[in-house]
């Protein structure tokens, strides 16, 4: 295991047992096919919280194709977890850049003044894994994924020339705490391990019963 410790920032690579990633977190397993190397990244950025982490899965240490599950560290009031559930996770929401529904405003007086639904969404979700910038988001819809409520989203970067999908999932239910898993790959091969990447994120299986405060870390 190769440790590496950058401004706070602690990069190993991870062993998997028969290829099943095992967590302390909402994560119970994931079943990763062979010939995908693990990695994991973090870094403590707000006091108090949990470490922004990254569980990354890739073919190739210099490949730009990757997929993965992120963890921001934030962990929001009952209060705030109410208010994400009745703006997204609770919400029928499928919006397509462009659209007249993505780009209508979501009042315009007040804290969201000016502020889209598509960019509402993207808000409400909290930190992302990949992309995040409104410009980018193809689009989002809300679904049930593997027993929890999930906000898809798909991007595209035309700057950096990646593609992105990205489940957001609100993993204790309560809008408190979202975990994301995501895909990311040159546009042009961008569905070359797309299969591998869903593949994945099926196979996964979730709990509520975990400390959220706690870092999130593999497990035996």
């Amino acid at each position: 295991m190769a440790l590496l410790n950058n401004s706070n920032r602690i990069t190993k690579e991870l062993s998997l047992h028969d290829g099943v990633l095992k967590t302390n977190g909402a994560l119970v397993s994931m079943q990763i096919s062979a010939g995908w190397a693990a990695s994991m990244s973090a870094k403590s950025i707000h006091p108090g919280l949990p470490s922004e982490t990254f569980i990354t899965f890739k073919k190739d240490p210099s490949s730009k194709t990757s997929f993965g599950i992120f963890f921001s560290g934030q962990i929001l009031e009952e209060f705030d977890g109410q208010l994400r559930k009745e703006e997204l996770f609770d919400r029928a929401v499928n919006l397509k850049a462009g659209s007249a529904e993505a780009t209508r405003l979501v009042e315009t007086e007040g804290a969201l003044a000016n502020v889209t639904h598509l960019r509402n969404a993207l808000l409400s979700a909290g930190r992302h894994a990949v992309q995040s910038e409104e410009k980018d988001c193809l689009a989002v819809k809300t679904s049930d994924f593997n027993g929890l409520k999930a906000a898809i989203f798909e991007f595209q970067n035309e700057r950096t020339g990646t593609k992105a999908v990205e489940y957001c999932l609100d993993v204790l239910g309560n809008g408190t705490v979202v975990y994301s898993l995501y895909y990311r790959a040159p546009i042009e091969t961008f569905a070359d391990e797309m299969d591998a990447a869903i593949s994945a994120f099926r196979s996964t299986i979730w709990r509520q019963d975990f400390d959220p405060m706690k870092n999130l870390e593999p497990v035996d």
